[in-house]
């Protein structure tokens, strides 16, 4: 393996909810009021744009999330603006399981040249994942490397690049890319997943990689420790 010995595993716990519970119908004609009573030009007209665009995405009504979509992108309004609500219409057409649609949507979030490393890194990295889904994989290695160049401490580049590398048959890369993505969140057992899957698939991985067994003991005892954490953290 190419992880150092020892390298420190990450692991986040998840954040207490913020704020109250509003009824989905009251928020929609709150947002609505305020997309009728704000200045076109405002900041603000904008934010309760993109704030009904998700609530119409998460209600099952895409068609009219894209629809408000199409009139915050033909504002006025800077790259990284119109990258992220398109990223963020992605998500939501990703949601529902439509993975060229929401690669569609993320080829175009590019397309306006996003300088915030963190929209672009997502813009990648997702656009990685929904590739992998529809099985682009060459394609989906590209662009998991493109966020990992922008962000190598982030753990989803590296999960998507190892879906990749494996089904593109490099199993060893792959096995590397898993396990970058575990050192870097252990809170998320996806990578781990994956590797256990791969290696049970060819158990001759063991043998190319001799060192790769304890890694993986090692990525499990993270794992392990990380949602030990969070059940912690949600009792207390």
């Amino acid at each position: 393996m190419t992880e150092p010995e020892g390298k420190p595993f990450r692991f986040s716990l998840p954040k207490a909810p913020e704020g109250r519970y509003v009824a989905g119908e009251y928020l929609e004609r709150e947002l609505q009021r305020q997309i009728d009573e704000l200045p076109r030009s405002s900041s603000e007209h904008a934010f309760a744009r993109v704030q009904m665009m998700m609530l119409y995405g998460r209600s099952g009504r895409l068609d009219r999330a894209l629809e408000v979509l199409e009139t915050l992108l033909a504002d006025e309004a800077d790259g990284d603006d119109k990258a992220r609500w398109t990223l963020t219409a992605g998500i939501l057409v990703e949601g529902v399981g439509d993975f060229a649609a929401a690669a569609a949507l993320y080829r175009r979030a590019l397309a306006f040249g996003p300088g915030d490393e963190e929209v672009a890194y997502f813009v990648h990295n997702n656009l990685a994942f929904s590739l992998n889904q529809t099985g682009e994989f060459a394609e989906g290695e590209a662009q998991a490397r493109a966020a990992i160049a922008l962000d190598p401490e982030r753990h989803n580049a590296h999960k998507n690049l190892g879906v990749a590398l494996e089904n593109g048959g490099r199993i060893e890369e792959a096995a590397r890319s898993y396990v970058a993505a575990v050192h870097a969140e252990a809170s998320d057992s996806r990578a781990l997943t994956h590797l256990e899957s791969m290696v049970q698939a060819h158990p001759r991985l063991l043998e190319l990689d001799p060192g790769l067994e304890e890694e993986i003991a090692r990525c499990r005892q993270a794992v392990a420790t990380a949602l030990a954490a969070r059940l912690d953290g949600q009792q207390n």
